[in-house]
């Protein structure tokens, strides 16, 4: 069967509350909720609180990860709102989150509306924090070997 698949970027540990907030894991997160906080709509206005990438977990973050989930809950979306982000989980070439696992799903699609161009090269994205873009240069180049 032909398909294409987006880039679509994944924490591989749960970040916020409870979660084990690795580095590259918190950092992703935090880059993403602080870009798609910059542009409108939102049905909910984000933090006054910056979000900084910075790959540390703070109590900003958990009360981002919360505003995007009551944001995406509030416009009719099928997500738990528990301050965490839980890893999506791959099926067939594709990702289809458990409940568990949507608020990575809705992320990554709210940053693709909003940056479409970054979001499919994140890599050679110049806002994109350095270690990002270096670990997403280097899986690239694992999979076009």
């Amino acid at each position: 069967m032909a398909r294409k698949l987006m880039p679509f970027y994944n924490v591989e540990q749960a970040v916020g509350q409870g979660g084990a907030n690795v580095y590259d894991d918190v950092l992703l997160v935090q880059y993403m909720l602080s870009q798609v906080g910059k542009v409108p709509p939102h049905p909910l206005p984000p933090p006054a609180t910056p979000l900084q990438p910075n790959g540390v977990p703070t109590p900003a973050l958990k009360e981002w990860i919360l505003w995007f989930q009551k944001s995406t809950k509030q416009v009719g979306e099928s997500i738990i709102v528990d301050g965490r982000i839980d890893p999506s989980k791959a099926q067939d070439g594709g990702f289809y989150p458990p409940a568990s696992g949507r608020t990575m799903f809705f992320l990554n699609a709210s940053f693709r509306r909003r940056f479409r161009a970054a979001h499919d090269v994140m890599e050679a994205d110049p806002l994109c924090p350095m270690a990002l873009r270096v670990k997403f240069a280097a899986a690239n180049e694992h999979f076009d070997a």
